[in-house]
Formats: C-alpha cells, structure tokens, sequence
C-alpha cells in the first residue's frame, strides 16, 4: 500500500482494509448470505472510513467520536457474523478467523480512544487552549 497520507501507515487503518477484502472472500458468491452479506460488507467498509476521519480529527473529542464509532462497526461485524453461523450460512471456523480480526482492531481502537481521552483530560488541566 502506498503511504501518501499519513493514515495508510497507521496498522488499525491496515487492518480495516484488510477486513473490507476479508470480508468480500468471505460473502464471495453465496447467495445463500446474501441479506446478512450485503449488510456485513456495508458495515465493513465504514470501518476504515470512521478510523480516517478520527485520525484527521484535531480534537480529542471528535477522534474519540469517529474512533467509537469504528469501533461499534467492528463490534456490529461480530454480530452479524453470530448471526449467520446461528443460520448455518457461514462456518464457525471462518466467524472465529474474522473475529480473531476484529479483536485486534477493537484492541488498537480501544487504545487510540484511551489515548485522545488522556490527551484531553492533561490539556484541561493544563489549560491548554485546543
């Protein structure tokens, strides 16, 4: 991947690329899915959208806005993947290698959340203006 922005270089923002290709092998021409597939890969492609507009954020509240929200799409992700094993249109084994995915970047979401709330919280008791 190239790095003309500095997003493309951060790993949660590779991880969510990678898990927008993951998912389309995953729904790849099973009509069987093909309800909970469209909404999986809809989910799936906001992922790195809401991780972009976080790290371009300036304040700590609007990136921990966007960073949540990514974080929901990753949990929703999960979701609709219990759903379609519950259904038996998707293996159990391929929900857990898509969830061992989605752990990792809830992780790095969850810590980049934790981040600009701390930044936030030493810039108010400083006083520094925003």
């Amino acid at each position: 991947m190239s790095n003309f922005f500095p997003h493309e270089s951060q790993k949660v923002y590779q991880l969510g690329i990678e898990w927008v290709v993951m998912v389309e092998n995953i729904i790849e021409g099973d009509t069987r899915r093909k309800g909970l597939a469209d909404q999986l890969d809809n989910i799936a492609n906001t992922i790195p959208i809401h991780i972009v507009a976080g790290l371009g954020k300036n304040s700590a509240g609007e990136r921990v806005k966007a960073f949540d929200a990514a974080k929901s799409q990753v949990l929703a992700c999960s979701a609709v993947m219990d759903m379609m094993v519950a259904r038996n249109v998707m293996e159990n084994g391929d929900a857990n290698r898509g969830k061992r995915h989605l752990s990792e970047m809830a992780r790095l979401l969850n810590g980049m959340i934790q981040s600009a709330n701390t930044h936030e919280l030493i810039r108010n008791r400083l006083q520094v203006p925003s």
